[in-house]
């Protein structure tokens, strides 16, 4: 595993997606389909991490694992690293282990994590986009 895997997946983890889906459903599979076709997201925040949350599950541990870092999918989960790595976690959607993981080790770093995951998602050449 790279330093940037630790922290995307911390990162990822803290929010727990699946419970967010439950209270609010949403079509996340149109919402990464909107930004392969755009490369914006046009999602609210707290989406945003839902999505994010679910990417770490596919690339890490349900399918994904095989997929090139180059690939749009690990592109979509960059940039929403960059934009979501800031936002505070609602109460009723934090993982505590993760969410504690990252307030302890990540978070007093902040700037420096995200501009080692910034520099890896500038520099990479990734697939193109469109399905």
């Amino acid at each position: 595993m790279h330093a940037e895997d630790d922290i995307l997946i911390a990162c990822a983890l803290r929010f727990d997606g699946y419970r967010y889906l439950q209270d609010h459903p949403f079509d996340h599979e149109r919402a990464l389909a909107d930004y392969r076709k755009t490369g914006e997201w046009h999602i609210a925040p707290l989406e945003q991490l839902t999505v994010f949350h679910l990417l770490q599950r596919f690339l890490y541990k349900w399918g994904g694992e095989t997929l090139l870092r180059t690939s749009a999918m690990w592109k979509a989960f960059r940039s929403l690293f960059l934009l979501v790595c800031e936002y505070e976690i609602p109460e009723q959607y934090r993982n505590r282990e993760y969410y504690d993981q990252w307030l302890q080790r990540y978070a007093p770093h902040l700037a420096d994590h995200a501009a080692l995951v910034r520099g890896i998602h500038e520099s990479t050449g990734y697939e193109p986009m469109e399905p």
